[in-house]
């Protein structure tokens, strides 16, 4: 049921124009209720009058697309001005030489749509990542407001005094059970865990000893918005929860134990109190090897491995920095399974110098010369720059998601993600930009409508439905633009790598590849070629896997 209305209203609302209906004027006004335009065999019919302005809507048969009319319909204006010039007039009861009733206009019925949302931070405007990822354009989506989700943010602590993180505001998360001075009333280890845990103490001192790397990435993911004060996070509406695994007792270090830990909690959390807490995003701007030690060998843990998949198994996304050593050396945990690794890109919307790649990396957002909060309470920039500021913008926008869409999976989310990027680099997916740079207005589009399909206006090939779930008795059908109506239709489909799964003759694919076994999770491109020319688009499968 859900997806029927998913494809149902994506493939109205994506177009530029009412596929299915003309505004014309006339020359004398006639009073037609239908008329059957001369060479095309099409019939349309008038629904009303707009007013006094001598406009009229007219209405196609549900079969045609006015793409196709309007050829003949300029025919019809053409001649109008001819007659117009000769001195004669089209109204059949004054005898006129012509047959048709005369057209002196006509246009298609554009679709407009709400420009972005602003909102009234007055610093908004010193953060450019926001207009290069169009956030205020996904915004009009969800603000991150429709239903409650944490990010939980594992690092230095968080300056929760702070006027754009205030505890008192709501923003920071709050423990429903446990009170201040009441113990551990919820019974899990932690006594008053009130905002969080420091796991490196072990206690619940999660303010900020380590500089303000820990406020500074929470503000980017989810400062408090439109409240008139400061700058504006991703996220208007998550909460920040603490993670404190940075500390001057552990000289500014966390070791795998704590980060277990962390994670732990952050799935205690999103279960115990799910009511409050929501959907949890997990983001972790820290890794090994260090930007000052790039040379420093890292070992992979399995243990971190085993809790980030059980943070999944959880529906919880975690979202890590790929690194700053701007090489391709494996960097942990951005480049475990289930982790979405996020690199940086600048002003130029080139590969930051010192972001690092390799197969590991999913997308990119902006790194360089990232606004937000700073160490004197304040604002500012001061030259911030690193992946580490790159992942709480992904991860800003994966609370979006959830959002919007409470119910989907971290595989349906992070196929969001990927599916409306900005493709930089190399067409499809590459070491240095990953899939590409995350656009938050076509993340959020394909997230609320199920494909980016004419979302510019442009012809594009439509798959329906989208998302699409494989089985034994669903197809997707590929519906051909209106400029590509020529024979032999065929489709190619390649995975999100650019890999060629299948070749289809016709439009009608049943989610198999060419082994004829159903392909997994995740977003697939399409090409559909006919002897008129060639399109594509995106699809996702949710094949629960």
């Amino acid at each position: 049921m859900f997806s029927f209305w998913f494809c149902f209203f994506a493939a109205f609302a994506q177009a530029s124009h009412v596929p299915d209906e003309v505004l014309i004027k006339w020359e004398n006004s006639p009073t037609l209720s239908t008329w059957t335009i001369p060479g095309s065999g099409i019939t349309i019919i008038r629904v009303k009058r707009l007013g006094n302005s001598g406009w009229e809507l007219w209405k196609l048969p549900s079969d045609k697309h006015v793409d196709t009319a309007l050829p003949y319909v300029a025919v019809q204006v053409e001649a109008a001005k001819r007659r117009v010039m000769s001195g004669q007039k089209s109204d059949k009861a004054l005898g006129s030489l012509s047959s048709e009733p005369g057209i002196a206009s006509y246009a298609v019925n554009n679709i407009n749509y709400p420009f972005g949302r602003l909102p009234n931070d007055p610093l908004v405007l010193n953060q450019w990542h926001l207009d290069i990822i169009q956030a205020y354009g996904g915004w009009k989506f969800d603000v991150g407001a429709s239903t409650p989700v944490t990010i939980g943010i594992m690092d230095t602590g968080i300056n929760i005094d702070h006027i754009d993180l205030s505890s008192s505001t709501g923003k920071i998360w709050t423990n429903p059970v446990d009170l201040p001075g009441g113990g551990d009333q919820d019974g899990n280890g932690k006594l008053d865990d009130i905002w969080g845990w420091n796991f490196v103490s072990e206690n619940n001192d999660v303010s900020a000893d380590c500089g303000y790397h820990g406020s500074l990435v929470a503000s980017i993911a989810s400062a408090i918005t439109d409240n008139g004060i400061g700058i504006a996070g991703i996220s208007w509406g998550a909460k920040i929860l603490p993670l404190k695994v940075f500390s001057t007792a552990s000289a500014c270090s966390g070791s795998d134990a704590d980060i277990i830990q962390a994670i732990d909690y952050a799935i205690w959390v999103s279960t115990a109190h799910s009511s409050y807490t929501g959907r949890m995003v997990i983001n972790m701007s820290l890794g090994c090897p260090p930007s000052d030690a790039c040379g420093l060998p890292c070992t992979e843990s399995l243990a971190v491995q085993d809790v980030i998949s059980r943070a999944l198994n959880n529906k919880v996304t975690v979202i890590a920095a790929k690194g700053n050593c701007g090489n391709s050396v494996k960097v942990v945990p951005a480049d475990y399974p289930g982790v979405l690794a996020v690199g940086a890109t600048s002003r130029s919307d080139s590969l930051a110098p010192f972001s690092s790649i390799g197969s590991g990396t999913d997308m990119v957002a902006p790194g360089v010369d990232i606004f937000g909060v700073n160490s004197n309470g304040g604002f500012g920039n001061n030259g911030d720059d690193g992946t580490s500021f790159s992942a709480p913008i992904v991860a800003g926008a994966a609370a979006l998601i959830m959002s919007a869409l409470p119910s989907a999976t971290t595989t349906q989310i992070e196929s969001f993600l990927l599916g409306g990027v900005d493709d930089l680099g190399s067409p499809g997916r590459d070491d240095l930009f990953g899939h590409g740079r995350l656009n938050l207005f076509k993340t959020m589009r394909l997230a609320r409508f199920g494909t980016l399909a004419d979302f510019d206006g442009t012809h594009e090939a439509i798959a329906v439905p989208n998302p699409f779930k494989p089985s034994p008795f669903s197809r997707v059908i590929f519906t051909t633009p209106q400029n590509l109506g020529g024979p032999n239709p065929r489709v190619q489909i390649y995975d999100i790598s650019g890999m060629l799964i299948r070749e289809i003759e016709g439009t009608t694919w049943d989610g198999r590849n060419e082994n004829g076994t159903f392909v997994v999770s995740g977003v697939y491109i399409f090409r559909l070629k006919t002897d008129s020319g060639k399109a594509s688009g995106r699809i996702i499968v949710d094949a629960g896997n």
